[in-house]
């Protein structure tokens, strides 16, 4: 190849290295068209194309001349101003997929608050609210046998009391009957209870009383000799110990005490026909107690005593060495304070004893009727 030849090919090649980036600008304006120019270009630049080419042979032939290969080029350069470069397909737009929910990862506990050396007066609203929401957090009651275990452990009971009496008594003697109705009498009483547990469903309690006749008096009428007064002792002492049961919240209250009690009978002259004697022997009896209120209650129970021991001037009078004793007992009781309370009480007792010879039995009736003080310790 001659060095004629290959200088119009060399400067061809400059000439489009330096002209593409233009048609390259000018393709990316078009490319915004509408589709029907793009399709006219196309055609347009298919004609360009093809007459390129038939000029393009001669150029290659060894005795084309300079001015040929001139006008060659600018041919070719004035046709590749007006040719649009194929248009480039789009990529193909996806739908958007439907996204997953944002997963919030777990964040890191933050570090408690140191306190402070001063901290800020609250508001009465404050302290308000705190109240009623430790109110509202606060464990429900609990039931009363709970809140008894936490009461005091013993409570003491001790009482006085005052009120009448009366005492009869009827047994066989050498001149047939002898009878013994000195009618009403004063009579003072005494006593100590204590309560283990006093708040709990089931407690016990040690109950010791002292009751007694006040200026007690019988009047003799002695055959051959004037009638005379005599004085006599009419007292009795009980001490029981009972197990007890509350319900109802501590409205009602079962008790069953058991226990020995004394009823005595002593003339202070002993050469005088009033007979001086002891009942002696176990009881057992039970106490009901019905809370009306905080204030009013009521105690009744029945009472029953086994005598099995006599005095040996009853069974010289011809009495059986053993027998029974039935009564019972109620009382009203008012709380007017914490410690403080009084009981209307009142009490009855028939004591048996059957005839050892003849048909004469014997019999002591006793009742009381009194009005206790009672302190709470």
């Amino acid at each position: 190849m001659s060095a004629k030849t290959f200088t119009p090919s060399l400067t061809m090649c400059l000439l489009l290295g330096a002209a593409w980036p233009a048609a390259t600008a000018h393709a990316e304006r078009d490319r915004a068209s509408s589709c029907q120019a793009s399709k006219k270009a196309k055609g347009k630049a298919g004609g360009r194309s093809a007459r390129g080419g038939s000029k393009s042979k001669p150029a290659a032939a060894p005795a084309a001349s300079d001015s040929d290969s001139e006008s060659d080029t600018s041919d070719d350069l004035s046709g590749l101003d007006d040719v649009a470069p194929a248009k480039q397909p789009e990529p193909p737009v996806s739908k958007p997929r439907p996204s997953a929910p944002p997963v919030e990862s777990p964040r890191e506990p933050e570090p408690p608050d140191e306190p402070d050396d001063e901290e800020p007066a609250s508001s009465p609203d404050a302290e308000t609210s705190s109240t009623s929401d430790d109110a509202e957090s606060a464990p429900p009651p609990e039931s009363a046998a709970a809140e008894g275990e936490s009461g005091p452990s013993v409570r003491i009971e001790a009482y006085a009391g005052a009120g009448i009496t009366t005492r009869s008594v009827r047994m066989p003697s050498k001149d047939g009957v002898l009878e013994v109705a000195p009618g009403v009498t004063p009579a003072a009483e005494v006593g100590l209870r204590v309560l283990m547990r006093p708040n709990a469903d089931f407690s016990f309690f040690a109950n010791l009383v002292y009751q007694s006749a006040l200026g007690f008096s019988v009047t003799e009428y002695p055959p051959l000799a004037l009638e005379k007064e005599v004085r006599a002792r009419s007292e009795r002492v009980a001490l029981e110990f009972a197990p007890r049961w509350r319900f109802g919240g501590g409205k009602q209250e079962l008790a069953i005490p058991v226990g020995a009690t004394v009823r005595t009978l002593w003339a202070e002259v002993h050469t005088s026909q009033t007979p001086s004697f002891s009942l002696v022997g176990p009881h057992a009896r039970v106490e009901l107690r019905l809370a009306f209120s905080d204030m009013l209650s009521l105690r009744f129970g029945p009472d029953l005593q086994y005598i099995m021991m006599v005095d040996k001037d009853l069974v010289t009078a011809g009495v059986s060495s053993q027998g029974v004793a039935l009564g019972g007992d109620a009382s009203v009781e008012a709380q007017v304070s914490e410690v403080w309370s009084f009981r209307v009480t009142y009490r009855e007792s028939h004591a048996l004893l059957a005839a050892a010879r003849g048909t004469v039995s014997f019999q002591d009736v006793e009742r009381y009727l009194t009005l206790r003080a009672v302190g709470s310790f």
